[in-house]
């Protein structure tokens, strides 16, 4: 992609690591496909950041509103894209994290029947359990679902998908940048207009080693 950016912006600071952001993001200019030529885009954006509490360690929410790049089909739609992350720390020795997107571009044309281009959101938790300082156990559970009107795309689409991944891994750090996991990892997905199912499962061990390079 290649970007012109013209955006105003405000930030409040508030009690507890609190942080308001908000931005006007008029006529900026988006390319996304070569001899395609520039998208004009405006937008409102806000973000908020704080760290609410000693249990709770970071909240993080995004929102842009107004034009959204159908980046697919090289046009420009109307829509909403929303973010939310929560860090929680429920106990000593245990880390929950999860984080939700959520994107929806409408046509700006007039058009029979729906005019949703693109609804898609995506899910992940993950859980994380500290038994010593080098011990722990991760379950990592993903989600996505997307929903589509294919009269609206340039090339055939599905109009609806979605698939769920849920992994085990235990990971055990033998030295100084070098890691050890052990898991497993099952997944499916969908195609809801061919009716196609996968299921995938896999079991792994693998060795991690970092290093610092000056």
């Amino acid at each position: 992609m290649i970007y012109q950016q013209n955006n105003v912006g405000v930030l409040l600071g508030l009690p507890r690591a609190t942080n308001v952001y908000l931005e006007v993001r008029p006529n900026n200019l988006v390319a996304v496909r070569e001899g395609g030529g520039l998208r004009k885009r405006d937008q409102f954006y806000v973000q908020v950041e704080s760290n609410p509490s000693g249990w709770f360690s970071k909240l993080l929410s995004e929102i842009a509103w107004g034009d959204r790049v159908d980046v697919a089909n090289n046009r420009v739609g109307r829509g909403v894209y929303a973010m939310l992350t929560a860090n929680l720390r429920p106990h000593a020795r245990a880390e929950l994290e999860y984080r939700i997107d959520n994107d929806t571009i409408d046509s700006l044309e007039a058009v029979e029947g729906s005019k949703r281009i693109l609804a898609q959101r995506a899910q992940q938790l993950v859980a994380i359990w500290h038994f010593t300082a080098r011990d722990n156990l991760r379950v990592i559970w993903q989600a996505n679902w997307v929903r589509r009107a294919p009269s609206l795309w340039e090339e055939p689409v599905s109009s609806r998908e979605s698939s769920d991944t849920l992994s085990l891994v235990y990971g055990h750090r033998q030295g100084i940048g070098f890691t050890v996991y052990v898991g497993a990892t099952m997944g499916r997905s969908l195609d809801a207009d061919t009716g196609v199912k996968r299921r995938q499962g896999e079991v792994f061990v693998k060795g991690a080693w970092t290093f610092d390079v000056l």
